[in-house]
């Protein structure tokens, strides 16, 4: 993404944002299940966009220091 690699902080919000909505649907969705006492819609799929997630965001907080260093935000 060129606004990544060039530091732009603007671009680091939609893959931000779309990552910790990731870890909240990985915790909500369990959470509302327990809360219901049975299946709730999303929670097949919860582990595998939380994992995603936690791993878009250990890339993402590589990706932001390497770019903000760069870009001389540091």
């Amino acid at each position: 993404m060129p606004g990544i690699n060039k530091g732009w902080r603007s671009a680091f919000f939609a893959p931000w944002f779309l990552t910790l909505a990731g870890i909240r649907n990985g915790v909500a969705d369990p959470a509302l299940a327990i809360g219901v006492d049975g299946y709730f819609p999303g929670l097949m799929t919860s582990p595998l966009i939380a994992g995603a997630s936690c791993w878009l965001c250990i890339q993402l907080l590589r990706g932001t220091e390497v770019a903000l260093t760069k870009s001389g935000y540091d």
